[in-house]
């Protein structure tokens, strides 16, 4: 379905994430626009409640900052809220994520990282 909506994609491996209860997929578009998909692991995953409830299906944007603390304190300012606390991510190579919500309902993903290099088929 991607494929027919934005053409010719190349897709990284499948990460299976225990620690965070997902499945990830990177997918690479040709203007080099990367997509994450995310898949329950597990029926205790956050996934598995958004799927059974067909909202928010397409509700994060994520972004690559050098510190979790100052950009969530940043995001605070916005009234965004912190999601559980900080964990390691398999597809980042154990780099921390956080994600927020917004008054509005709209997730962030905060990843600790300073440099993202997946490999697209």
């Amino acid at each position: 379905i991607l494929t027919g909506l934005i053409g010719t994609l190349a897709w990284t491996r499948r990460f299976d994430d225990t620690g965070l209860s997902v499945s990830v997929q990177f997918a690479r578009d040709a203007a080099g626009l990367v997509y994450e998909l995310i898949a329950p692991f597990g029926n205790t995953s956050p996934v598995a409640r958004t799927l059974k409830s067909r909202t928010n299906l397409l509700n994060q944007l994520a972004y690559r900052t050098h510190s979790l603390e100052a950009s969530v304190a940043r995001l605070r300012t916005e009234q965004a809220l912190p999601i559980g606390a900080a964990a390691p991510a398999q597809a980042f190579g154990g780099a921390r994520v956080q994600f927020l919500m917004t008054p509005l309902g709209f997730l962030f993903e905060l990843i600790e990282i300073h440099e993202v290099i997946h490999k697209f088929d």
